[in-house]
Formats: C-alpha cells, structure tokens, sequence
C-alpha cells in the first residue's frame, strides 16, 4: 500500500537504463473503477507538453521511487485524450466533500492510500469537519466518487461518532 502523497515528486526511474526520466506530478484516476490510469509525470526538458505514463506500463512502484521499462513509456497527454474523459486528478479528490448517504456532512478527503500492484484506491483518509482528526474510510464503504462529494455508506457514521 502506497500513499498519494509519497507518489508525489517520486523520482520516475528506467529499469533499462537505470536513470531518471522524470517526476511524479500528479494521479490521474477513473471514478468508476477508484484505479489509477496514468501518473502525471515532468521532464527536465524545457517548455514540454504535459506527459503521462499509462499505468499498465508501470513495472512497480512504492514510496521511494516508480519503476518504468524506459523512456518510451513517458507519453504526452496529447496523445491520450481517452486519460482526459476518463478520469480525475488527484488534486480533484483531495479536498473533495465527504458526505454520508443520509446526507449528513463527515469531511473532507485528506490523501487515499492504493494498492501497489494494482493502482486501485483502497481506502481515503478523511479530515473530519471542523476537527483535527482523521480517519481513513475502506474503499467498500464508498458510494460514489463524484465532481462535488465522495459518496459514502450511512454506517460510515460509527467511525466519525466513535
């Protein structure tokens, strides 16, 4: 299990070469299925387009570093527009409202945690409303992943009252 923001500025390394390629920038994730698609990655190159790696061209990764065949992975966005339709930013679900299905307010989401092999969001941390503390919500009680609030079950309200 890795965590949003330990993939974040991760050094991009090639396994053929054994160098740097690049920076995670950022996550781009489907809402339907709570996976990453692709990581949003910079070069050193000056003036480039925005580029991406699909997450299946993602040999491994972990809080130290993500590992990639070579360079060739690295693929502009331009030449994706399917990443675009399909998914979120991570800078969209942080800071999104989390709200129960009886409508009452929990808070906001702080950071999520996926599964190294798999890319699939496995659980959100919560900052709860007008609080210090947080709590991390399992993907199973998620109802939906929405442009203005992730979604939840009614009984997620036990881990915000107890």
């Amino acid at each position: 299990m890795t965590r949003r923001t330990d993939l974040l500025e991760a050094p991009v390394i090639t396994i053929d070469e054994g160098a740097e390629a690049g920076r995670v920038t950022g996550l781009i994730i489907d809402a339907i299925s709570a996976r990453i698609v692709a990581l949003a990655v910079s070069t050193e190159e000056p003036f480039e387009a925005p580029k991406a790696v699909p997450f299946p061209l993602v040999q491994g990764f972990g809080e130290d570093a993500v590992m990639i065949e070579n360079r060739s992975a690295i693929t502009e966005f331009s030449s994706l527009p399917e990443l675009i339709a399909i998914g979120k930013t991570d800078s969209d679900l942080c800071g999104l409202r989390v709200i129960a299905r009886t409508g009452k307010a929990i808070g906001y989401v702080e950071d999520f945690a996926v599964e190294d092999d798999t890319g699939r969001i496995i659980s959100f941390l919560v900052r709860l409303a007008e609080q210090s503390l947080t709590v991390d919500i399992d993907i199973e009680k998620v109802i939906t992943i929405g442009s203005s609030a992730l979604v939840v079950t009614a009984d997620t309200l036990c881990l915000v009252d107890s």
